[in-house]
């Protein structure tokens, strides 16, 4: 995105969003609540591929 000052990227993001990136991070990506640093991928879910 071509930010180099990490709080104007958080107030960007929040403008855009209407929500912090950690915020975003924790509604999206659950393991990020825990504090976890290892993510899943999708091809680690146990979720059938298939048409939806």
């Amino acid at each position: 995105m071509g930010f180099t000052d990490p709080a104007h990227f958080s107030r960007a993001f929040r403008a855009a969003y209407g929500m912090s990136p950690a915020a975003y991070r924790e509604r999206h990506d659950p393991s990020a609540a825990e504090g976890s640093r290892s993510r899943q991928t999708r091809s680690d879910t146990a979720e059938p591929e298939g048409p939806c």
